[in-house]
């Protein structure tokens, strides 16, 4: 059986890590030569078996490919929701395409998404767009994609967000880049997945209800204790975290994992 690599290109929030005069433990942190600290928008490779999906083409995709070790081909990407650090990478993915040598890839994202790109980006005669529909999978090579429903926006009639179940064989993920709760109707889509990759922007609340699209660290350990995955591992990490080191250790005390940009896991 085909291992599947997991290449996490960018794991943080959509003002990266560090900002321009932020003076929080994580941005000094992240100004460090070679620090895990310093983050790029969220963005997530999956391959295996000569076959590689793309989850989410942020604005930094240029930048973050450098990651994306090995890959010569991307065969499809998927988009979670309308927002720059999910999609804002439509246009600049064509400079990514030509080195690999690429005419035009497949990308999948429910209407109301392609409603926005069409309206906000242009050229997109590089993409081979397609709408992705709720509860129906897409397949690529190995690969079956699951999209399912999560509600991470005050509006989510112009701004769904989607979940991602990714299967092969013997071997299923979970991907929940934006969040704040989970509708009940997706927990049966969700299942106990080998691995869950959660969002988790924020380290602590400092006020009820401060953070209306994304969860927080007991939030998104309460989502993992639900769904009981084998493993978790957080991403989109925000400035209210810590340093990565001292993060870590944080999440490891709770039975969970911490991703950096650049890491990679072998399922």
């Amino acid at each position: 059986m085909a291992e599947i690599k997991i290449t996490f290109l960018g794991t943080g929030p959509s003002g990266r890590i560090p900002r321009p005069g932020c003076e929080r433990p994580s941005c000094r942190d992240a100004r460090q030569p070679g620090s895990k600290s310093r983050r790029l928008q969220q963005s997530l490779m999956i391959s295996s078996a000569g076959t590689a999906l793309l989850f989410d083409i942020s604005e930094d995709v240029r930048e973050q490919w450098r990651h994306a070790d090995g890959i010569r081909h991307i065969d499809a990407a998927f988009i979670s929701h309308p927002h720059n650090d999910a999609y804002g990478g439509l246009v600049h993915i064509r400079d990514v395409l030509r080195g690999l040598g690429q005419e035009s890839l497949a990308v999948y994202a429910e209407r109301a998404t392609w409603d926005r790109a069409e309206e906000e980006f242009s050229p997109l005669d590089h993409l081979n767009r397609r709408a992705m529909t709720l509860h129906e999978p897409v397949s690529a090579g190995p690969f079956s994609v699951l999209p399912f429903r999560v509600d991470h926006t005050p509006d989510p009639e112009t701004h769904p967000t989607a979940g991602f179940h990714i299967s092969k064989p013997e071997r299923n993920i979970v991907l929940i880049t934006d969040v704040k709760t989970i509708p009940e109707g997706s927990y049966g889509i969700i299942g106990q997945p080998d691995l869950l990759i959660l969002d988790c922007a924020i380290f602590e609340t400092i006020y009820e209800n401060a953070y209306v699209s994304h969860v927080n660290f007991a939030e998104a350990l309460k989502i993992a204790a639900r769904i009981r995955p084998k493993r978790t591992i957080l991403t989109q990490i925000g400035v209210t975290w810590p340093p990565y080191d001292e993060a870590r250790k944080l999440a490891e005390g709770h039975g969970v994992d911490i991703a950096y940009d650049g890491r990679e896991v072998v399922l």
